[in-house]
């Protein structure tokens, strides 16, 4: 097992083992979710579908990317400065569990908030707030007198975090678990909509982006392509991602001209992570030819593409006219929570390789390892090409029925869209034989690559297979990989 001494391993480790652990209570609500919208099952009266989402949500953006995010980032911040104030950080380990574990019971009473991304109680936001304040704390003091890539991106991520959650939580508690928000009407739907493109980019894309551009250039042992752009590419994301909620409030009767305008930054914002995705691949690719990659490197490799691919697949999304197409099924570009679960299975899942291996001085076994890649790749491929063309259909199908007019009497047809079921088929089978039956089976293979990963990361910490060493890359056919660099 790892040891945990008296420096920040200790802290490393807590948050480390907390982030598998609510991964794998994540994808167990996650695949409720799924079989509860595909299957009927569980019944609602049972554990409905607005209980068993938030607690999707809440544990695995809150839960599993936020601790595996905070254990990479005292790892790159111990690398870069000198580490102090620990019962500081234990203590805001303490909170966050605390925060977390009162908000799922609050969720499973009823209690929840009904605002997504949003649903925990008045006194679980607090103790979470204040855990990222304890966070920032801690990183500041650590903090030298040049402040690298890394670390600019962690500690943006978290202040922005850290605010957005403070002002898209806004409430008057009245009673222990209840509250009332501070906004209605319009402005609390803007205030939502900010909040949520905030979850995405403070607490999911700047983390993971702080890190890659860590582990990257150490594993390949090349230098990031273009220095300059990163600090560009932070600087834009910080200023863009609290505009870019506006562009939402074009599904609805909202101020038109601020629809317009978070359109616009929305766009520019998805431009600005799209860079940073092709600045760390041609990091890789650059030279007489592609270089080489190990497990390890595959894994951050795959990440970095799918945030490319995601990105495009947003700010593609964010038109107007696009919106009005997609932006009522099931592909919704408002929902989060499917670029979180490919962060979660392939970034995170990677990055957490790397530094516990680093850590414990062990490999994982690379049957599991390469497992967990592989159906992680295989599902998240199938997601997001099932729900791209779902969605193309369904805007279809929309469109008919509103030019049909009444002759239309059913939403099946958007529903089902993309189905090879008879019309007498029932509700299930056509979503079995459908779109979203390869959706299904995306998620089921992005579920049990989280597990196969957990396991891998378990024989990492009790000390199982071969000693860790550093990879020795090398570009293909050369002797001498530093001249050919």
């Amino acid at each position: 097992m790892i040891k945990l001494t008296s420096d920040f391993r200790k802290v490393l480790s807590f948050h480390l083992g907390a982030g598998v652990i609510w991964t794998l209570i994540a994808i167990v609500f996650g695949l409720l979710n799924q079989l509860q919208l595909m299957l009927g099952w569980p019944q609602p009266d049972v554990l409905g579908y607005g209980v068993i989402r938030p607690l999707f949500t809440t544990s695995l953006i809150f839960g599993g990317i936020v601790n595996l995010s905070l254990a990479g980032s005292y790892y790159v911040m111990q690398k870069s400065g000198d580490l102090a104030w620990q019962p500081l950080a234990l203590a805001g380990f303490g909170l966050q569990q605390l925060g977390l574990l009162l908000g799922v019971i609050g969720i499973l009473l009823g209690a929840n908030k009904g605002r997504e991304y949003g649903e925990m109680n008045w006194v679980s936001d607090h103790l979470f707030f204040l855990s990222l304040v304890f966070f920032i704390a801690v990183a500041l003091r650590s903090l030298k007198k040049e402040l690298n890539a890394p670390v600019l991106f962690i500690l943006a991520g978290a202040a922005g975090g850290a605010i957005s959650f403070m002002l898209g939580n806004l409430a008057l508690p009245y009673s222990p678990m209840g509250e009332v928000p501070l906004t209605a009407g319009m402005k609390d739907q803007a205030v939502q909509e900010f909040y949520r493109i905030s979850v995405l980019g403070y607490f999911v894309l700047f983390p993971a982006f702080g890190l890659l551009y860590h582990f990257i250039p150490t594993h390949y042992k090349l230098p990031i392509y273009n220095e300059g752009a990163v600090r560009f590419q932070a600087l834009a994301m910080l200023a863009l991602i609290p505009l870019s909620g506006a562009a939402y409030l074009a599904y609805g009767a909202g101020p038109q001209m601020s629809a317009t305008f978070g359109i616009v930054c929305g766009i520019a914002l998805n431009f600005a992570v799209i860079m940073g995705a092709a600045n760390l691949l041609y990091t890789v690719s650059r030279g007489p030819s592609r270089v080489w990659s190990n497990l390890d490197g595959s894994y951050l490799v795959w990440g970095v593409r799918f945030i490319l691919i995601l990105a495009i697949l947003r700010a593609i999304s964010l038109p107007r006219f696009m919106q009005a197409d997609v932006g009522y099924t099931w592909w919704n570009s408002r929902d989060i929570s499917q670029d979180a679960l490919v962060a979660a299975s392939v970034v995170f899942a990677g990055l957490a390789y790397g530094y516990s291996q680093r850590f414990n001085q062990k490999a994982a076994a690379n049957t599991l390892a390469s497992a967990a890649l592989l159906l992680a790749v295989v599902g998240s491929c199938l997601m997001i090409v099932a729900g791209t063309v779902q969605g193309i259909l369904g805007g279809m199908s929309a469109r008919a029925m509103t030019e049909a007019g009444p002759a239309v009497t059913s939403f099946s047809a958007l529903l089902f869209a993309g189905n090879v079921a008879g019309d007498t088929a029932s509700p299930t089978l056509k979503f079995i034989l459908g779109l979203r039956g390869i959706y299904f089976l995306g998620y089921a293979s992005v579920t049990v690559s989280l597990a196969t990963w957990a396991l891998s990361m378990l024989s990492i910490w009790r000390g199982q297979g071969n000693p860790f060493q550093e990879a020795d890359l090398h570009l293909p056919d050369e002797e001498n990989p530093e001249e050919a660099r």
